[in-house]
């Protein structure tokens, strides 16, 4: 199974609010789906996500991830959001609810270790890709 990419984010206060969003949609990489415990996934629309509810994500244990170490990629990279633009990876910077979290690496140093991560489990930024198009299409925030 293929290492996740480490990418430098710093001043997280641990505050859990990013976590604790109503029916906050994770979805889930391919290493994930593997080692996280089945209760904690779900199906949604056909696609492999973290279960939730309005509380926020199950793995959520009071103001800490009970799976910190074992957690998806879409929570690692956070606050990064990956999208793809005409078949570009383009990163935009999402604001941190604690207004805390800031990214050390380059730019051209994340993109480079996501395109490498991309290659590893190309499923994980299709069904992104896809997911994005159906929450755009039905108004729903992601």
């Amino acid at each position: 199974m293929y290492d996740y990419p480490d990418i430098k984010i710093s001043g997280c206060q641990k505050c859990g609010q990013c976590c604790a969003k109503p029916n906050v949609l994770i979805l889930l990489d391919r290493k994930a789906q593997q080692t996280i415990d089945k209760s904690l996934q779900d199906d949604w629309k056909g696609f492999p996500v973290m279960k939730s509810d309005k509380n926020g994500c199950a793995a959520l244990d009071d103001k800490s991830c009970s799976i910190y170490d074992i957690r998806p990629f879409y929570c690692r990279v956070y606050p990064l959001d990956i999208r793809e633009i005409d078949g570009r990876l383009t990163i935009i910077s999402q604001t941190c609810e604690q207004l805390s979290c800031r990214i050390k690496d380059s730019e051209k140093d994340i993109l480079k270790k996501i395109t490498d991560f991309r290659k590893k489990d190309p499923e994980y930024f299709s069904n992104l890709k896809q997911l994005r198009y159906i929450l755009s299409t039905d108004g729903t925030s992601f």
